[in-house]
């Protein structure tokens, strides 16, 4: 299930960051996903637990997708492309 990611689901996709991307973007995942022009979703699994994170920033007639990460153990399961 694709959600918004809120404050509850941050930690989460953080430690997906930290094991996925590199160093340091974990950190900047709070600033980016509370910028207004960001919009940052989660990806969860059957039991409600983020397995992937993604966002999308919008300017003018523009976007850009900044970052998307799958943690590693579920990946190929089309979560990236879902996201």
């Amino acid at each position: 299930m694709i959600v918004p990611l809120d404050a509850a689901l941050l930690p989460a996709c953080e430690r997906i960051a930290r094991e996925c991307l590199p160093a340091g973007t974990g950190a900047a995942l709070a600033a980016s996903a509370a910028s207004p022009v960001n919009r940052y979703f989660a990806a969860l699994d059957a039991d409600g637990d983020a397995v992937g994170y993604g966002g999308v920033s919008v300017a003018a007639d523009e976007a850009e997708i900044p970052e998307i990460a799958v943690a590693p153990h579920a990946r190929r399961r089309g979560i990236g492309r879902a996201l």
